[in-house]
């Protein structure tokens, strides 16, 4: 019975998905590069709030930041630390090794690079020596530099060896949409706490879920009760349309007389 397969998919459903009100169990990604190379900005760009204060000065950031961002499966919290040099003032070197050490304990480490500021060999191997599980990079300010320029520097960053490289500008939002797949992907293959196959839902989404379950089981049960369909059709089509009510709490979708009309085209109800 088809009704019966789809409460039970919705089931499978509620029962394997993440609550997203427990931020503890996404994954963390740390945006991690040298002072100034535009980190706050594309935390801003891609959680779409003013999280992280942007200067022209280095330095800016001191702290571990974080923020929730959208990505292409689920949710991810993304962390904006102090840029990674060789200063050796006490506070900004207490600031640098908190975020090395943040890179350790995270999910994945997106590398930030300034497409207009000269390679730093320094940066890439003192990534090399942590214990990331996995890195991926930004390319990022292409909006100052010619394409030619930017299709050279990506080349030289792929040679690293640190993940794909993604060129982006969080100034016009270049880019950003492809470092947001890159994310994804980055977090998908960890393991631990990362995404994976799992959904996320709010815990109103999952009593909906629970709700759609439950019409759906008396639409099965009115349809297997009757001998034909049109004795209890429209009783079936109260209970598919509750369903469907429900589940679009959770899609965003709304309920059409159309969607209705190809539920009973596509179920064989009252045989």
């Amino acid at each position: 019975d088809k009704l019966d397969s789809i409460a039970s998919r919705l089931r499978h459903l509620s029962e394997s998905a993440t609550c997203l009100e427990r931020f503890d169990v996404l994954p963390h990604i740390l945006m991690l590069g040298p002072p100034n190379a535009g980190k706050s900005s594309l935390m801003n760009r891609l959680s779409g709030t003013r999280r992280a204060i942007c200067a022209a000065a280095a330095g800016t950031t001191r702290d571990v930041l974080s923020a929730p961002i959208r990505l292409d499966r689920g949710e991810a919290i993304l962390l904006d630390s102090a840029g990674v040099d060789d200063c050796l003032d006490e506070i900004t070197a207490l600031a640098r090794e908190g975020a090395l050490a943040a890179a350790e304990r995270v999910d994945a480490v997106c590398l930030v690079f300034d497409l207009t500021a000269p390679f730093d060999a320094g940066f890439v191997e003192r990534i090399r020596r942590l214990a990331v599980p996995r890195t991926l990079i930004a390319a990022n300010k292409c909006d100052l530099v010619t394409p030619k320029q930017a299709a050279e520097a990506s080349k030289r960053l792929e040679g690293c060896g640190l993940g794909p490289v993604c060129v982006t500008s969080a100034l016009d939002g270049a880019g950003i949409d492809e470092l947001r797949r890159a994310l994804t992907e980055a977090v998908a293959r960890t393991g631990g706490t990362t995404l994976g196959e799992s959904v996320l839902i709010t815990e109103r989404q999952r009593e909906a879920v629970h709700g759609a379950i439950g019409a759906i089981a008396r639409a099965s049960a009115l349809a297997r009760s009757a001998e034909q369909t049109a004795d209890c059709a429209e009783l079936v089509a109260f209970e598919l349309r509750d369903a469907l009510d429900r589940l679009g709490t959770v899609s965003g979708d709304v309920t059409t007389e159309d969607l209705l009309g190809q539920v009973f085209a596509s179920f064989c109800i009252g045989k």
